[in-house]
């Protein structure tokens, strides 16, 4: 029988007699497949890729391109001794090189050895194992970190887990996986010495859709603008037969007092591992591990075999017990370590005064701790005397802070300039940043004063990336030899149009704090505002009390705001602050967001309702935010009626407020999001701590919607462990409402899912549902009775749309699509002006703009207007700041007028146009016949020999007699009101060519030959010489 091929899959015991199969035959997952006798094997599975048989310089058949932009891609290499795969990505562009094979869906063993050049440049690199369907399994991610290259796992979430710690030069590693895939774990392993990669056992998938194994993909970094090589040799994998069940087959740890936080300095905390086995001869030994919460090292602590944990520095570590049977059981303990900071000192504290001035002393100075955190603390000073700063000298004044003796030197001087702050400027990748024309110069006095800076030049390179601890920029200041800084700080472009405030605890930022940063924005803030906060952990308690306020971090796992303040902590007032006011956050003013931050409350497990985050206020927004606590971690609360009881549940809700959280994680134990507020989680990571209840809404009758999670996973803490169980809610008011859509659970949800309170009534009034719930913790058949099971029409109507329009809650303030940011029209910015100088001569109009001389930071159209006149000419200013100064006939001397700039109504400083008029040269019989102001021709400063005698001429161009102050001709026509006199200095003349005056029969032409202009500090110089003849 003739066939053009032949495709076998999944099969065994095939034979072809007889056959002519013209285009040959293809195999996977096939046993014992032969043709006319001839055994054939799978060559796509398993399989052992050594290049040792490929020729050099050629692309290995099995292995793919799926992309090449660069002019890189693969080809076998040898070094002499050994042939291998090399990769090459030669620049900006896709490298994407992939090796199928026949899907597999049971566990696969897959390994490989790899080595670069320089693996600083592979990061971002990914080798990712997809499914059939192109879904990632999971992936290893190249990336640096601390100067060092890593080679990790990364997840979903893209939390990563250390498999290699420091990636070195020209140096071969093996790294092998084991991808259960019908469980959707993963194992790391080092397959040259068989051991397991601690911290990297029984990982889960990063897409659980991923049903089977389909290919290795590597994707070089796209970005890079050097050469990447990687790599690859001994690329194997096989099918690993599915494992008996382990003897052991859960760790559960728990820790004396089922404690979650150590806050006192060096405390210890006793951990057990309770390990669960129905094999009376396993091995229940356990070996002991501290952590961070990714997996890699930590210094915050240290654990003995024994499992005691000791604290040393401040920080979040996990603590895991794994078996020593070699199952790669684990179970795992998460500890929350604060208290752990020394002082190390204070910031200097140096003050400047005038002789005569008492200097007022700070109420804050910054302490230096221990883990690098800067934080403010109140100070109280001795009284300084008059006597002090009677004359020239230093002197130490003596203080208290944080219950220490501080001291700060106090400098007496004559008045001068004692400082000028950094400016800090801020731009975007590319964008060549505005440096301002004027720095404000601190004087010992206490005063201060506006001077013109000129900076230097900024390497356009410099600009081409972030760059978040900035360029400096120096700048040259008229009147000290103090030199101006500027910092230039190039940040990620977080709301287009808007200049950040930015929070650095180093000082290189506008402020320290970001509770300063907050009270910087007017509490009647009418425009978008940013905060950007650089990373760092900030330990304040922060009230967000302006609307339009965008807090955005480092990134959520570099940059954290954390407090510890617990309901029976007590207050200003004495009295404890209860729920209500333990906040880490608290947001009252409208349309407000935060994105890639965590917010934690540290009180622990065992204060009882701490909150991280209390949202009150309406349109609030978090992207990649960590929110993190025990109970009561975060709080979504309506606008109500405070009048009718002190049970702020109890009050009738006046208006809903509504909130928005996207890729966030909220972690914590009982109750830990609750509220009246609507609130939706869109591909949220719900992470319980310990037992519990995630949700407890008090939703009130009359609102249609209140808690709603879409498309989000529920996980725990304890994934190995059956000890956890926790309920989706339970009612904290009668009409409680949530929802959980397409939502992913855990097994640590509870089979009957939700909680009635104790309260039977509960169950009539609780609007508790659920549609196409997914894993272990799902289960429509196991809930309550008294909660619902979706519809997909019902689900239909869980739209942004319907949620948060006008329908979906009580009183709301107008329907709101949470992608839109509002950002109202800003306030024009208040422009500043600057004093410059100018320089004519007698008899001469001075033209000129005073454009120059202003600047707004929002680049916006300015107009000008005089505040004082000259003394001793006349001016004209348009509203475009150009303008026209006569000086009188015969004067010379020092004039100014004063002007201000306005932008859009915003209105600037007052500065001054300070004029000298210099008098004309003259010879001894020059001026006959009664000259008052000069020359006849006054052409810019020159004078000629004329032969007439003009009485009465007052150096200004005109007719006999015609003596207005500008030159006319000699019919003496007007010229136009903006028009520029001929007979004018201008700071935009190069060459003065002369002017014609009419003297009777005789013509004086004056010609000014090589007369340059020059503006130098806003003063206007010239140079040249002067060449005079006559003719009749």
């Amino acid at each position: 029988m003739k066939f053009y091929n032949a495709s076998v899959n999944a099969a065994q015991n095939i034979a072809f007699n007889n056959s002519q199969l013209f285009n040959g035959m293809s195999l996977s997952k096939t046993v014992n497949v032969t043709v006319d006798g001839k055994q054939y094997k799978d060559a796509s599975f398993p399989f052992s890729d050594t290049f040792d048989n490929e020729a050099v310089g050629t692309s290995p058949s099995t292995w793919k391109t799926e992309q090449s932009e660069t002019g890189g891609g693969m080809a076998v290499t040898s070094d002499g001794t050994d042939s291998f795969l090399r990769l090459t990505d030669n620049g900006m562009g896709y490298e994407r090189i992939y090796r199928p094979f026949s899907s597999q869906n049971g566990t696969v063993d897959f390994s490989f050895r790899f080595r670069s050049p320089d693996p600083s440049r592979l990061h971002n690199t990914d080798m990712a194992f997809k499914s059939s369907d192109n879904r990632t399994a999971t992936k290893y991610s190249f990336r640096n970190s601390n100067g060092k290259a890593q080679l990790v796992l990364r997840d979903a979430k893209n939390r990563d887990t250390v498999i290699i710690d420091d990636v070195k030069a020209n140096t071969w590693y093996n790294t092998g996986l084991i991808l259960d895939i019908h469980n959707a774990k993963i194992s790391a392993y080092d397959p040259s010495t068989g051991t397991n990669v601690e911290g990297a056992q029984n990982l889960a998938f990063s897409d659980k859709k991923a049903t089977n194994i389909a290919s290795f993909r590597v994707n070089l970094p796209n970005n890079n603008t050097d050469q990447v090589v990687l790599d690859l040799d001994n690329v194997a994998a096989s099918a690993k037969a599915d494992a008996s069940q382990p003897k052991i087959s859960a760790i559960e740890v728990s820790s004396d007092g089922d404690r979650h936080a150590i806050g006192t300095k060096g405390g210890t905390m006793q951990l057990h591992a309770n390990v669960v086995t129905n094999d009376p001869n396993a091995d229940t030994g356990v070996t002991w591990a501290v952590t961070k919460p990714d997996f890699s090292g930590t210094k915050a602590a240290t654990i003995d075999q024994n499992g005691l944990l000791n604290a040393k520095e401040n920080g979040t570590v996990v603590v895991s017990a794994t078996a020593k049977d070699g199952s790669g059981t684990m179970g795992t303990w998460t500890v929350v370590i604060t208290g752990q900071e020394e002082r190390t000192g204070f910031e200097p504290v140096e003050i400047l005064t005038a002789v005569g001035v008492v200097p007022t002393m700070p109420a804050y100075i910054y302490q230096r701790n221990s883990d690098g955190t800067v934080v403010p603390v109140a100070a109280t000073w001795q009284k300084i005397d008059a006597a002090n700063v009677a004359k020239e000298g230093s002197f130490q004044v003596k203080g208290t802070a944080a219950n220490t003796e501080v001291s700060a030197t106090v400098t007496v001087s004559p008045v001068s300039i004692s400082s000028i702050p950094t400016q800090v400027i801020k731009t975007t990748p590319g964008v060549m940043p505005k440096l301002p024309i004027a720095v404000t110069a601190k004087l010992n006095d206490g005063s201060s004063k506006l001077l013109p800076v000129t900076w230097d030049g900024i390497d356009q390179t410099a600009l081409a990336n972030q760059n978040l601890d900035g360029i400096e920029v120096l700048g040259t200041v008229s009147g000290t030899d103090l030199k101006a800084k500027a910092r230039v700080l190039v940040l990620p472009q977080i709301v287009e149009g808007v200049t950040p405030i930015v929070v650095a605890q180093d000082g290189t930022g506008d402020f320290r704090t970001i509770t300063e940063a907050i009270n910087s924005i007017p509490s009647n803030n009418a425009q978008r505002r940013v905060i950007f906060v650089k990373a760092g952990q900030y330990r304040e308690k922060i009230r967000v009390d302006r609307p339009y306020v965008t807090i955005a971090g480092q990134s959520a796992d570099s940059t954290s705001i954390v407090w510890n303040d617990g309901p029976s902590t007590l207050g200003a007032d004495g009295k404890p602050l209860g729920t209500y006011g333990d906040y880490t956050m608290q947001v009252t003013g409208n349309d407000f967001s935060a994105r890639d931050i965590t917010i934690e409350t540290t009180a622990g497990s065992s204060v009882g309702q701490a909150v991280a985050l209390d949202v009150y206020a309406d349109r609030a927004r978090f992207d990649r935010c960590n929110i993190r606590g025990y109970q009561d971690t975060l709080l979504l609360r309506n606008n109500t009626d405070t009048s009718q009881t002190d049970n702020v549940p109890n009050q009738t809700t006046l208006r809903s407020n509504r909130s928005y959280f996207k890729d966030c994680t909220i972690s914590g134990s009982v109750d830990y999001i609750f509220g009246a507020g609507i609130g939706v989680f869109d591909n949220c990571n719900i992470h319980s701590m310990l037992n519990g209840y995630v949700t407890a809404a008090s939703t009130p009758q009359n609102q249609k919607y209140g808690l709603v999670f879409r498309n989000s996973t529920l996980s725990s803490e304890h994934t190995y462990s059956g000890k956890l169980k926790t309920y989706l809610g339970r009612p904290w008011r009668p009409y409680s409402s949530v929802a959980y859509l397409n939502t992913t659970m855990e097994n640590h949800i509870l089979p009957e899912g939700w909680n009635d309170w104790g309260k039977e009534s509960n169950q009539q009034t609780a609007r508790y549902s659920e549609y196409k719930s997914t894993g272990d913790g799902a289960g429509a058949d196991k809930r309550v009775p008294w909660a619902k099971q979706l519809t997909d029409d019902e689900a239909a109507q869980y739209t942004l749309p319907n949620i948060f329009g006008l329908d979906g809650g009580i009183n709301v303030d107008g329907a709101w699509d949470p992608d839109v940011l509002a950002a109202p029209t800003p306030a024009p910015a208040t422009p500043i002006t600057i004093d410059a100088t100018a320089q004519t001569k007698q008899g001469v109009t001075l033209t000129g703009s005073l454009a120059p001389y202003a600047q707004a930071s929002d680049d916006g159209a300015l107009t000008f207007a005089a505040t004082a006149k000259p003394e001793h000419g006349t001016l004209t200013l348009n509203a475009d700041g150009s303008y026209a100064y006569v000086p009188e006939p015969g004067f010379h001397g020092d004039d100014s007028f004063g002007f201000k700039a306005s932008n859009n109504g915003a209105e600037s400083n007052e500065s001054h146009m300070r004029i000298t008029v210099t008098p004309v040269e003259s010879k001894p019989d020059d001026n006959k016949g009664g000259n008052t102001g000069g020359s006849t021709g006054g052409n810019a400063g020159d004078h000629d020999h004329g032969n007439q005698s003009n009485a009465g001429n007052t150096g200004t161009t005109s007719q006999p007699s015609q003596n207005t102050g500008a030159s006319s001709n000699a019919n003496n026509q007007p010229q136009s009101k903006n028009s520029v006199p001929k007979n004018t200095a201008t700071a935009e003349d190069h060459a003065n060519v002369g002017v014609v005056a009419h003297t009777g029969s005789s013509i004086a032409l004056i010609v000014a030959a090589a007369v340059t202009l020059l503006v130098a500090g806003g003063v206007l110089l010239t140079r040249g010489r002067h060449m005079h003849s006559t003719r009749k």
